[in-house]
């Protein structure tokens, strides 16, 4: 397949396609894009919204969509049929998501509103209203079809006064911190990751009394500038030890931590998960060296890339968690 006279591999044609049809470019409709915040009654929008960019419900849906875009795709061709038959099959394909893999990736968003509140920050959500940034249009060089997509988030933003987004994953912050502003010159929202804003805050949150116990730190690669402009890493550390996580750090952290391969899990899955394996087996050894039996991190892509490796390859006993799922577990023994 080619893609403006350029060989380019087949899910990237797809999601230029799915792309122009949906707003979600791996066609989720609205309500699966929200489900997440169900039962939570954050208030209706706001200058302040908590922003989760989508991310963490499209990584849910991502391999059962990719499986059977490419199958209708390689049928169909990229014409007026393939989104016909594309309209048809996904419903279907969606419902079958098991909900355990739904609660993996939507635990963590919860979690962070727990917290947000625990700290008494207000905020709100555009529920329905909120779009997309457009993230993995950018992410496969779809350039032109990104710039239509942020043009038409960023309006969204200043027709609804929000002032402030509250991100909850890396990606999303990366997007709409650092990419936005290069393509367009107007952007003049705030950015802040959900680690930022509670940071400060910490010593609002309840003071854990029960035992300690090591954790084994993974940060995120897609941080990256972030973990020099807005401190990330030391942040999640902070906010594990107020937990009661005593941080355990692998050979590579930080700023020099390598990456697991989630980046292009979209493209090459199968490339991911040996990235992935390389990239666990470095944190199992810090695991193994220090007797801790948790790993902790800050990134629903890692998470996806390196808890499919940890399943598949590594010890029963050692767990993997999102530090604000692992947070609020300690606080209050439940997410909620």
């Amino acid at each position: 397949m080619c893609l403006h006279g350029i060989i380019t591999p087949d899910i990237v044609n797809v999601v230029d396609l799915t792309g122009k049809r949906w707003e979600s470019p791996i066609a989720l409709p609205k309500e699966k894009l929200i489900q997440w915040a169900e039962g939570l009654d954050i208030p209706r929008g706001g200058q302040t919204v908590i922003y989760p960019g989508f991310l963490e419900e499209e990584i849910v849906y991502i391999p059962s969509f990719r499986k059977k875009a490419l199958e209708i795709i390689k049928e169909y061709g990229e014409g007026k049929e393939a989104v016909k038959k594309l309209e048809e099959a996904l419903p279907s394909v969606f419902e079958s998501v098991d909900i355990s893999r739904r609660r993996l990736f939507e635990e963590p968003i919860r979690a962070v509103v727990k917290l947000l509140r625990a700290v008494n920050f207000d905020f709100g959500y555009l529920y329905e209203e909120e779009t997309s940034p457009g993230f993995h249009q950018f992410l496969l060089g779809l350039d032109d079809l990104f710039f239509e997509v942020a043009k038409k988030t960023y309006s969204k933003f200043k027709e609804r006064g929000v002032k402030m987004v509250i991100t909850t994953n890396p990606a999303i912050t990366k997007m709409l911190g650092h990419v936005y502003p290069t393509f367009l010159k107007e952007f003049d929202i705030e950015v802040r990751h959900f680690l930022e804003v509670l940071d400060p805050l910490l010593d609002r949150l309840p003071e854990f009394k029960g035992e300690k116990e090591p954790v084994v730190v993974h940060d995120c690669h897609i941080h990256g500038r972030d973990i020099r402009v807005r401190g990330t890493a030391d942040k999640l550390r902070r906010l594990l030890e107020r937990a009661g996580g005593i941080p355990i750090e692998p050979k590579y952290n930080k700023e020099n931590v390598h990456c697991c391969g989630a980046p292009i899990a979209l493209i090459d899955p199968e490339s991911t998960i040996l990235l992935a394996r390389n990239r666990l087996n470095e944190l199992l050894e810090a695991v193994e060296s220090s007797g801790a039996r948790k790993i902790v991190l800050q990134c629903p892509s890692c998470f996806n890339a390196l808890y499919t490796a940890l399943k598949k390859f590594g010890p029963s006993d050692v767990e993997m968690l999102d530090i604000a799922t692992y947070a609020a577990r300690r606080f209050w023994g439940e997410v909620g």
